[in-house]
């Protein structure tokens, strides 16, 4: 694929479609993720399951973003290490601080489902 497709996985690299590499010694070696530019076909079960867990997942993720307090304990140690976590953080205190609140709320979640074959795993759809 590199070889036919440079700007692709360059598009990939600067889009931040990319995972870690374990390479030893060295902890910030990076990889385009599994890409392609052909039509995939997915399983019209497949989907539906995806559909299903996905009001779950949605319902979960609302109800983390409304416990502040496990919120803000989680995500200390990555706040302490990332900026742009940090600054969303320190938002979300302020807010908090000063009570700014809507009496409705709106969230826009992606999920992203893959189909797993792997042989005797139950797994059979993976976010």
């Amino acid at each position: 694929m590199e070889k036919n497709h440079p700007e692709l996985l360059h598009w990939a690299m600067t889009h931040g479609i990319i995972m870690g590499v374990n390479v030893q010694n060295s902890p910030f070696v990076v990889t385009h993720a599994p890409i392609t530019t052909y039509p995939f076909r997915f399983p019209e079960t497949q989907f539906s399951k995806a559909i299903k867990l996905s009001k779950a997942f949605n319902t979960l993720v609302d109800n983390v973003s409304l416990d502040s307090q496990w919120l803000h304990e989680t995500l200390q140690l990555t706040a302490e290490n990332d900026h742009f976590t940090g600054m969303l953080v320190q938002i979300h205190k302020i807010i908090q601080i000063e009570r700014i609140t809507q009496p409705i709320r709106l969230g826009i979640n992606r999920s992203d489902y893959m189909q797993h074959e792997v042989l005797n795993d139950p797994r059979s759809l993976l976010q």
